[in-house]
């Protein structure tokens, strides 16, 4: 029977509690055991897979056995005082962990999303604002962040990472739409300071600034970057933020619309 009690969250440092309190996972195979069945909750993964994630294909002789030790101490870990942790499953070939879309941030995140994309289909502006907001709100920071798994970390962390940014530019554009630019521009200046390279960012916050009156600081944002580019690696800027920067410079009219510059920015960066 599943410990309806027992919330994980991986969008971040690994957290694991049991009604409020939390539980410490010390041992650092025990976390990457964990986080692996964790990022395909509800799926089984197979032992073989587990094992790589552990030790690399630097398998100890006997890996098999060892896999389990570590899953047995993880269960009573997980326990609730009274045996080990149900939720953890053996299966023909491997585990998988049974967690509620509402006890595992990953899983509640995809569904947010999934909501703000049914927002968008009819037209709900403000609730695709709010549910994006909601989503992101559960990253706590960079996924994985204390799992020592070289392998967990390379396979998994750059597509999660990726889906964040497609939220984030997601909500922006959103935030945009609704005339809600004074709101985000503190915002997007901490996140382009954290991702300096991410045009799509420096992006919006060009058209925020804009739209709050500052031209000359959107300016600034694209020489920044546009500095950074040629000295350190000897590029140019993208064509969609050259034509946005040159909207800018003019004073381009299509850029104080609510559906104006951004949108068609956002489609022709897809």
């Amino acid at each position: 029977m599943r410990h309806a009690s027992l919330q994980f969250a991986i969008l971040g440092p690994l957290d694991v509690r049991r009604g409020g309190q939390a539980i410490v996972v010390n041992a650092a195979k025990q976390r990457v055991i964990l986080a692996a069945l964790l990022l395909s909750a509800n799926r089984v993964v197979m032992a073989d897979d587990l094992m790589e994630r552990l030790w690399h294909n630097r398998f100890p002789r006997d890996a098999r056995a060892s896999l389990q030790t570590h899953l047995a101490r993880l269960r009573r870990v997980l326990g609730d005082g009274h045996g080990a942790c149900q939720s953890i499953h053996t299966s023909p070939g491997g585990y998988f962990i049974e967690v509620a879309a509402d006890d595992l941030d990953l899983l509640r995140y995809r569904d947010l999303l999934d909501q703000a994309s049914r927002a968008e289909t009819v037209g709900d502006l403000a609730g695709e604002a709010r549910l994006l907001r909601e989503a992101l709100g559960l990253w706590r920071g960079p996924a994985l962040a204390d799992i020592a798994s070289d392998s967990l970390v390379r396979d998994e962390v750059p597509q999660l990472t990726e889906e964040w940014f497609r939220a984030l530019h997601r909500r922006f554009d959103v935030e945009l739409t609704l005339g809600n630019h004074a709101e985000i521009v503190a915002t997007l200046r901490r996140l382009v300071v954290r991702h300096p390279l991410r045009e799509r960012l420096c992006g919006q916050l060009m058209i925020a600034l804009f739209r709050c009156g500052q031209q000359v600081e959107a300016l600034k944002v694209y020489d920044s970057l546009s500095a950074v580019l040629r000295q350190e690696y000897g590029l140019d800027v993208g064509d969609e933020l050259y034509g946005l920067h040159q909207a800018v410079l003019t004073r381009d009219p299509a850029l104080a619309t609510e559906r104006g510059w951004h949108r068609s920015l956002a489609r022709r960066a897809l």
